[in-house]
């Protein structure tokens, strides 16, 4: 495959290789699995009338550059957006409790 040169899958045949491992895992290997379902993809694409020669498909690099964008998606999608210590965190236990609470806070103290 060219360098620079984008493909688009659909979102079914994304999720098979989604589904397949978590890549960032340790002792993560399934690159049985993963050259089974490139395999796959590629039959995918004869049955639909485009044919490709199997002998000049170099799937060895493709597991591997599959295998680099599992691990980037996987490392990307847990990351967390914010540290979780500056997360906020009320022991309200609703926000309508939260509301009386503070309307009560700002209402003069009644005299008694």
């Amino acid at each position: 495959m060219a360098q620079g040169v984008r493909v688009t899958l659909d979102m079914n045949v994304l999720e098979l290789f989604l589904c397949l491992s978590d890549a960032t895992l340790p002792n993560c290997d399934f690159d049985d699995e993963l050259t089974d379902l490139l395999y796959f993809a590629v039959d995918i694409l004869q049955f639909n009338g485009k044919w490709n020669a199997y002998d000049a498909i170099d799937f060895d690099s493709m597991v591997v550059e599959t295998m680099d964008a599992l691990t980037a998606y996987h490392s990307a999608a847990n990351a967390a957006d914010k540290p979780l210590p500056s997360l906020p965190v009320s022991r309200v236990p609703s926000l309508a409790y939260l509301r009386r609470l503070l309307l009560d806070r700002h209402q003069p103290e009644q005299q008694q």
